[in-house]
């Protein structure tokens, strides 16, 4: 196999030939998957945008169900502040907020 991709497209051409490959293992049981997606790209015409709409198209196509969780979108903040720390004894405990990201 060539590990060289020239493009976005060969890349997720490949992603869904694998997709296929796993599915039909799959299909040998009449299996419906319901599928999360995590991404998190700021562009939209990237490789991982590039990705997740072809493998999102072969779900569709294959009658399974999905839901697409792009945490860029969401203005995801990974990181934990010491004040957002779990308080599971104070129920009126007040967070930071800091989980969004300013624009």
């Amino acid at each position: 196999m060539n590990t060289q991709l020239k493009s976005k497209n060969e890349a997720s051409t490949l992603t869904f030939k694998l997709f296929r490959i796993y599915y039909y293992r799959l299909s040998q049981e009449e299996t419906t998957m319901q599928v999360k997606i995590i991404t998190a790209h700021p562009r939209e015409d990237s490789l991982t945008t590039s990705v997740v709409e072809n493998f999102t198209k072969g779900l569709k196509e294959s009658g399974h169900e999905f839901e697409v969780f792009d945490l860029y979108q969401e203005r995801f903040n990974p990181i934990l502040f010491p004040e957002d720390e779990p308080d599971f004894e104070n129920p009126n405990k007040v967070y930071s907020g800091s989980h969004a990201r300013n624009r």
